[in-house]
């Protein structure tokens, strides 16, 4: 199912400002942005969160099997970079190597947003299965980020679903 293109003008309207507002801890712009965009300003609709990034259920726009990634500033491990780095790398990857992570499915200007199938969480992964990924994607995803809080299924299958920071 294609993202339509009101929502995803929404999201490129609405991204960055998201962004600023984190960036300078401006509430007032914050609370007027996740209104804009649907978003329960309590974070009940965030279904994740990293360093860089805040993860919401794209149910808010009706389109339940996919998530959104909003990026937030970060000194060190910005989300604009993350989201950068997962676009890129599913852009230039092996079809070996996409077998590992979860696809992006579309991303907006300036890589404030990427939107992912939504995965179910907690697979029970085997450690064959870590061994493998860290191989077949050494060198293109930071280790530490090959773990099981960052795995998911889709169709059954386990995913990377964190993987925009880069090798240190």
């Amino acid at each position: 199912m294609a993202i339509s293109t009101e929502v995803k003008n929404k999201l490129n309207e609405n991204a960055i400002k998201y962004y600023m507002a984190e960036k300078n801890n401006n509430k007032e712009k914050l609370d007027k942005v996740c209104d804009n965009l649907n978003i329960d300003k309590f974070g009940w609709d965030c279904i994740g969160n990293g360093s860089g990034r805040n993860v919401f259920d794209m149910n808010i726009f009706g389109y339940d099997k996919y998530i959104v990634k909003l990026a937030i500033h970060h000194p060190q491990y910005d989300g604009i970079k993350q989201n950068k780095h997962e676009i890129k790398l599913w852009n230039t990857m092996t079809n070996e190597q996409k077998e590992f992570i979860v696809p992006i499915i579309d991303s907006g200007i300036n890589n404030c947003w990427i939107i992912m199938p939504k995965g179910k969480s907690n697979p029970h992964i085997g450690y064959d299965w870590i061994v493998d990924a860290k191989y077949c994607l050494h060198g293109l995803i930071w280790k530490e980020d090959i773990k099981e809080d960052n795995i998911v299924t889709i169709n059954g299958k386990p995913k990377i679903c964190d993987y925009g920071t880069p090798p240190q």
